[in-house]
C-alpha cells in the first residue's frame, strides 16, 4: 500500500506499508518498529501486544496520543489495558497495521505528539 498522495517534511513520515516491510524516508524495515523522535525495532509478539509492561518506555515520553498497529486483523484489548493510558491522560488507540500507518500520518501532519507500534 502506497501511503505517499500528501507529502510531508516529516522524517517519520510512513510512505509505503507492504504488510511485510515499511518505508520511511529512503529507509526499509522488515520488523516490527516503534516510531516516536525515531524508529525503533519493536521486539514483541503479538500475544504479548497487551502487556502494559512493554509500554514503559513510551509512556515516559508522554505522547499525546500512541496508535497500535496489530497485524492485518484488529485485536482488542481489555478495558484495564485502555485505562493504563487514559489515566495517565495517554490516548491510545488499537486498529490494523495499514489504518494505523496512515493515521500515523495524519497526525505528525498536524504535528501532535504520537508513537506509533506497528507490527508486521
Amino acid at each position: 500500500m502506497e501511503l505517499t498522495l500528501q507529502k510531508s517534511l516529516s522524517r517519520l513520515y510512513i510512505k509505503s506499508f507492504t504488510g511485510k516491510s515499511f518505508i520511511i524516508a529512503e529507509d526499509e524495515y522488515h520488523t516490527n518498529i516503534i516510531i516516536d523522535d525515531k524508529i525503533k525495532r519493536w521486539n514483541i509478539n503479538k500475544s504479548e501486544l497487551f502487556n502494559f509492561e512493554y509500554y514503559d518506555k513510551i509512556i515516559l515520553s508522554k505522547p499525546d496520543i500512541i496508535i497500535i498497529g496489530c497485524g492485518d486483523t484488529q485485536i482488542l484489548p481489555s478495558p484495564n489495558f485502555i485505562n493504563n493510558f487514559t489515566s495517565q491522560n495517554i490516548g491510545i488507540e488499537i486498529m490494523t497495521t495499514e489504518s494505523a500507518c496512515k493515521t500515523f500520518n495524519v497526525l505528525i501532519s498536524e504535528h501532535r505528539k504520537v508513537v506509533a507500534g506497528l507490527t508486521l
